[in-house]
């Protein structure tokens, strides 16, 4: 397993219409259908969950851990389903604390050569449903929202000079 691998253009998708915060039932193998881009957008719906499937197989000869990472941090509800029948739940519904990444993530951990299957369901009423999920080591987790933070850093820095500037000039 990479330290990067976008894993949308590998999974399938299906589109839950009257879909309730609730955590339920997988649907049936029947309802998915393959997927080819890395990137979902679904704009802005209402009670339609995004749900994927996809399998992460860790391939070496040593345990690995990873974080499957939605780089959306303005989702309602993002709940992850495991093929052991364990479900984790995050989202700006069920945030508790602010940790120092903005996203929304779940760690795995992979034993050697052990191949595991996954269900995602995405579902945003108050904003775009828009995302992309990656499976990634920790070191590129950081990284990223490090990179973020700058970014983030650098508008304010900008704006909150052009608030000085323009109050000068008033």
């Amino acid at each position: 397993l990479n330290n990067d691998v976008s894993l949308l253009e590998h999974a399938e998708i299906f589109i839950e219409k009257g879909a309730k915060f609730e955590v339920g039932e997988v649907p049936t193998s029947a309802s998915f259908t393959p997927y080819t881009s890395n990137f979902i957008t679904q704009s802005y719906t209402a009670n339609e969950a995004v749900w994927l499937r996809f399998t992460v197989k860790n391939e070496s000869h040593e345990p690995v851990k990873r974080f499957l990472h939605v780089n959306n941090s303005m989702l309602d509800s993002v709940v992850l389903y495991d093929s052991n029948g364990n479900v984790f739940k995050s989202g700006i519904i069920y945030r508790t604390k602010f940790s120092d990444i903005f996203d929304y993530y779940f760690p795995i951990q992979l034993n050697p050569l052990e191949e595991r299957s996954f269900y995602l369901k995405v579902l945003s009423n108050s904003c775009a449903t828009y995302f992309h999920l990656h499976a990634e080591s920790e070191a590129v987790l950081w990284k990223k929202t490090l990179d973020r933070h700058l970014i983030l850093t650098l508008f304010f820095s900008i704006m909150g000079t052009l608030i000085v500037y323009n109050a000068f000039i008033y």
